[in-house]
């Protein structure tokens, strides 16, 4: 449950700090600048590898405290144990693990890169520091009362480490990219990482990136989206819960941001970073028992 709002909070950190390396070194993370231009900086190798690990140290530090302190606090602490969540979110938790560890482990192969490393060695750390992070959270879920450290969501935060280092070594991959958006469901009052009826992820293709078009215009992309409704209940849904909860089916359109604006590089650093994000676009959902509905949309609201 945890590691979503871990890793999201980690890439924040991490995007912050490919900002400042960027200032400080005159780079770029790796999908927006070509090999070369990592090695013309002015900060020697073994400096730029010490910034990187001090920082991802005090990242991982901060993290820890601010968990210790909201997730894992000695007052929900109980006897360690594993719980394997079912049907918990209609498993939209599994697709928020995923997508959580492809955003820190593809954002992190930026900062490597800057550290000296070359793209393949990037992709191949990061996956493997992401992959050793989820387990790191999932352990320390193993100690909540209300829940436990499930092998699945370990799982599919691995696997979205290694779908970010699968989509650097192959270029096709680069043509798929699994996004996300949320707007707060009405009434949630607690972490909007737990708000999993608010939450739509989106697998995205974009068809110019095979060089499919034209006729396909260039930056445009179809997304598949899925979300849930009925799902505050968590873990223990009633019978009555049970029977309400359904998930939404969305086709979509979606943009290719540096295909569309082709910016300089800081815009092509910050527009990097919203690539994560399904922004609003014309979209056709579907939902059990109702005509489909045609409108622009960015995160459902209404059940």
């Amino acid at each position: 449950m945890a590691i979503f709002a871990a890793a999201m909070a980690e890439a924040g950190y991490i995007g912050v700090l490919l900002f400042a390396l960027t200032a400080a070194g005159g780079s770029l993370p790796p999908a927006w600048e070509d090999s070369a231009s990592f090695r013309h900086t002015g900060i020697p190798l073994p400096q730029r590898r010490l910034i990187l690990g001090a920082a991802t140290g005090a990242a991982l530090a901060a993290s820890h405290l601010w968990h210790t302190r909201i997730w894992w606090p000695d007052s929900l602490r109980g006897p360690w144990n594993i719980r394997v969540e079912g049907t918990y979110a209609l498993h939209l938790d599994k697709l928020g693990h995923f997508y959580a560890a492809q955003v820190l482990s593809e954002t992190y192969q930026g900062p490597l890169r800057w550290a000296g490393w070359s793209p393949e060695r990037a992709a191949l750390y990061s996956a493997v520091l992401v992959t050793l992070f989820a387990a790191y959270v999932e352990f320390f879920d193993g100690y909540g009362q209300n829940y436990g450290a499930d092998p699945l969501d370990w799982a599919f935060g691995a696997l979205g480490a290694w779908w970010a280092a699968l989509r650097a070594r192959i270029p096709e991959l680069g043509a798929m990219r699994l996004k996300w958006s949320y707007w707060p469901s009405v009434g949630f009052k607690h972490a909007f990482v737990d708000d999993y009826e608010g939450h739509n992820y989106w697998l995205v293709f974009y068809p110019h990136r095979l060089g499919l078009a034209p006729p396909w215009p260039r930056g445009l992309g179809i997304a598949l989206g899925v979300g849930g409704k009925y799902l505050r209940s968590g873990d223990h849904p009633t019978a009555e819960d049970r029977a309400r909860r359904y998930l939404e089916w969305m086709l979509a359109l979606d943009y290719d941001l540096q295909a569309l604006f082709r910016p300089g590089p800081l815009g092509r650093g910050l527009l990097g970073l919203l690539e994560h994000l399904h922004l609003p676009a014309p979209t056709v959902r579907f939902r059990p028992g109702r005509r489909p509905w045609i409108g622009l949309l960015w995160a459902s609201t209404r059940r």
